[in-house]
């Protein structure tokens, strides 16, 4: 066999290979098409499907009209229709119904064909909840204040469509951390009559005391109350003044110690004639004078 001739044989194979692999195109195509005509549609994921039988992968197409899955065992019978316009009605179908499908599968692809429900203005759903808002103090930190009561649960609008109202639905007063609260005291009475203390006369010898009321007590931290008894030293009556006894004195005479005449003294005697008064006091009711002699012939 010369070269010529071997050239020839391998170009009669390769000539072979390309008519059965077009022979299987077609027919594989055909039959598919035909499949398709007969109530089957193709879906996204590359299967024929039928309403009573079911989606199927498609594994082999056999020369009797049977169309099976990969598995070879789930076979399906189908009708060969040699009609070109029937068949190129089929291509048309196929097509529309895989773009059909992934359209449905990619609504982002097709906004016309966007469900009701999604592209409808959509007004908003005012919640029943209510909710109680802490209290705010008038002068920022203590004492009464406002507080707000708000609605809760809203769901909002969507696609342009009413949005919801104010969520605020009144104002009340309330009453916040307690303030300070300052003691608050009476004035102050008189003062009392001055008692006996140190004794029963004289200068700051007695006290007095005088009071007071609480009108309000200190609470939240305000400043406490002080006294409300008050006392001070006081004056009683002026103590009397002292005065000695009054005495009434007799005559002077010589008097001479254990004798009755030579060297004595002067002497007098003296009787009360007013006791003394207020811590007076006496004193001796004999009184000496000068030296003096008593003659011993009864001359002084």
């Amino acid at each position: 066999m010369n070269l010529c001739s071997i050239n020839h044989l391998v170009l009669f194979f390769i000539m072979l290979v390309i008519v059965f692999i077009v022979h299987k195109m077609f027919y594989n195509k055909k039959n598919i098409e035909t499949f398709t005509n007969a109530g089957w549609k193709l879906n996204h994921d590359g299967q024929l499907c039928n309403e009573s039988l079911g989606c199927h992968s498609i594994g082999t197409i056999t020369s009797n009209n049977k169309v099976c899955d990969v598995s070879g065992s789930n076979c399906v019978d189908i009708k060969i229709q040699e009609d070109e316009d029937v068949t190129e009605d089929v291509q048309n179908d196929v097509t529309e119904d895989v773009t059909e499908d992934v359209t449905e599968d990619n609504p982002e692809d097709n906004p016309d064909d966007v469900p009701e429900d999604q592209s409808q203005p959509v007004d908003c759903v005012e919640g029943s909840g209510v909710e109680l808002g802490s209290c705010i103090p008038d002068n920022g930190y203590c004492g009464s204040g406002t507080q707000t009561r708000t609605r809760t649960g809203d769901v909002e609008a969507i696609n342009g469509g009413s949005a919801c109202s104010d969520t605020s639905l009144e104002e009340q007063i309330c009453e916040g951390v307690p303030c300070p609260v300052d003691c608050q005291m009476g004035s102050w009475a008189e003062w009392g009559s001055c008692a006996s203390d140190t004794g029963s006369c004289g200068s700051d010898a007695g006290s007095r005391t005088r009071t007071r009321l609480i009108e309000q007590e200190g609470s939240n931290g305000g400043s406490a109350c002080g006294p409300t008894t008050e006392t001070e030293s006081c004056d009683l009556e002026p103590c009397p003044v002292p005065s000695d006894c009054e005495m009434t004195w007799g005559s002077w005479t010589c008097e001479v110690e254990g004798s009755s005449c030579g060297s004595g003294v002067q002497t007098r005697y003296g009787s009360v004639s007013q006791p003394a008064e207020n811590g007076g006091s006496c004193g001796s009711n004999i009184e000496y004078g000068s030296s003096c002699n008593v003659d011993c012939d009864g001359s002084a």
